[in-house]
């Protein structure tokens, strides 16, 4: 299993993806272009689920919409999650400003970062 390296050294049977697997073979794969694609594909199948008037691009209610749909419906973090993707203020969210903000989200080491909480609050 590629995504899980660092249980590499146990049998197959036997690999766990656990908390600290998951997060030391994103450590390890953060710089993998495979990796990167993959989830690229993964937020634009997405975004597209969530831009359910095909306008190619998301606003605020798509966004809350598609948050609450996944059980992330606190309408105060929808809103701060919108404004943390839509870098340019213009009200809309494209594609590339999904992907960014989850790669961000996913990657990123800078705990000060607008996306630390994208996909709502970990507890």
């Amino acid at each position: 299993m590629k995504y899980t390296s660092s249980a590499a050294s146990e049998p197959e049977d036997k690999r766990v993806l656990t908390e600290s697997v998951l997060i030391e073979s994103l450590k390890q794969l953060k710089d993998d272009p495979e990796l990167k694609q993959n989830i690229r594909d993964a937020q634009l199948s997405l975004f597209f689920m969530m831009d359910v008037n095909k306008k190619g691009y998301l606003q605020s209610d798509d966004v809350r919409r598609g948050f609450g749909n996944i059980g992330v419906a606190d309408p105060e973090f929808t809103k701060r999650a919108f404004e943390a993707m839509d870098v340019d203020h213009k009200g809309l969210i494209s594609p590339d400003q999904f992907i960014d903000a989850y790669l961000d989200f996913i990657f990123s080491e800078d705990e000060n970062s607008p996306n630390t909480y994208l996909w709502g609050p970990l507890r």
